[in-house]
């Protein structure tokens, strides 16, 4: 995981010096390090490492070391693979409101039945405040007309990337098949309702 600061000038963007992001503990121990998910707390740049139990790291902005300080674990179910980071978290009612991505093998119509990687999508909510519980998550995939279509792709992919919020909808970008980007629009109350309670 990199991080840089995006600067703005003579009507283009350009990236400063990128730093790298490491666990202070963890780096070893996966042979990938991604799926982070920021997000931004009392003025702080916060990371959400890993969701179940739901790890936050802070990290020190000169060495790229990144410091674990809240884990809280749920109980939940989820049949769609392990749960991995996706869209920065925003303030949404009082608390963080984020998506998250999964992936299992799969037998569906889009695939023609035959076996291929599936990514799934959901939805999360967490206390705005430390230690940054979960709260809320979707029970099962979000699904809409055109999401997974029959296609010459290796895979089915539905990847969340990035909201903003626009009065009581959002606007969503996630990649399609690892080969478009096309966006959603949701309504926030109805897609609260959608989520179940964690324990």
């Amino acid at each position: 995981m990199y991080i840089a600061e995006l600067f703005y000038e003579n009507n283009s963007f350009f990236l400063g010096e990128p730093l790298r992001l490491r666990h202070g503990t963890k780096y070893r121990e996966r042979p990938w390090q991604k799926n982070w998910s920021p997000f931004e707390w009392d003025g702080k740049l916060l990371l959400s490492y890993e969701l179940n139990p739901h790890e936050i790291l802070l990290p020190d902005m000169d060495t790229g070391v990144c410091t674990s300080i809240y884990e809280t674990p749920k109980q939940f179910s989820w049949e769609y693979g392990q749960l991995r980071g996706g869209t920065p978290g925003l303030l949404v009612d009082g608390e963080y409101l984020a998506f998250f991505h999964s992936a299992i093998v799969n037998r569906t119509p889009a695939s023609n039945f035959h076996d291929l990687w599936h990514y799934y999508m959901g939805a999360y909510t967490y206390n705005a405040n430390p230690p940054f519980e979960l709260t809320k998550i979707s029970p099962k995939p979000l699904d809409a007309e055109g999401f997974y279509t029959f296609s010459f792709h290796s895979k089915r992919i539905i990847y969340p990337g990035g909201f903003v919020l626009d009065g009581q909808n959002l606007h969503l970008a996630y990649g399609k098949d690892d080969c478009e980007v096309w966006i959603a629009t949701m309504d926030i109350a109805e897609l609260k309702k959608s989520l179940v309670p964690v324990k």
